[in-house]
């Protein structure tokens, strides 16, 4: 399904800067207008935001995220990663390869699962939700971190807490 996300995204992307080099406001077109148009003015469309803004919420019931799966900003936002001192770090040894991490991604980022040498995993596409460290079962194996400093660690503590077993 992220496949098919990929070229929608780039088509984003490009009509993003087009409308932006053309002079007009990519902020008329934004779904996400409809749901808060006092901060974007009286000029918004409204009926063509609208209309897209009923597309997403649509296409939200079978695709979690849809709209931060397509969206330019975020994407944007995601290539100054490099430059953010919030990191996903990776413990490639207490890894054991489960795929929780991959499951719990909401933009289904797969190298956060499948990278076995590099410590950062941090990616453009990803909007540092924690889902990945809040998932994975195993100790250490990923922690989100500011300027080097753990903020969040997985357990497999904090992962058993919330099991309640059934009453036999």
């Amino acid at each position: 399904m992220y496949s098919v996300f990929k070229p929608v995204r780039w088509f984003m992307i490009i009509l993003f800067f087009g409308i932006g080099f053309a002079g007009g406001n990519f902020c008329n077109f934004c779904p996400a207008i409809t749901v808060s148009p006092i901060l974007a003015g009286i000029g918004v469309s409204l009926y063509v935001s609208g209309f897209l803004m009923i597309l997403i919420l649509i296409g939200s019931f079978f695709k979690r995220r849809l709209f931060c799966n397509i969206c330019p900003l975020g994407y944007l936002v995601g290539l100054f990663h490099r430059l953010s001192p919030f990191r996903i770090k990776k413990d490639c040894t207490a890894c054991t390869e489960c795929g929780a991490c991959y499951e719990a991604c909401p933009m289904g980022i797969k190298t956060i699962y499948t990278e076995r040498g590099k410590a950062d995993v941090t990616e453009a596409n990803c909007i540092m939700c924690g889902e990945c460290v809040k998932c994975c079962p195993e100790d250490n194996a990923l922690s989100l971190t500011f300027a080097g400093k753990k903020l969040y660690t997985a357990s497999r503590k904090s992962i058993m807490s919330g099991y309640v077993p059934k009453d036999r």
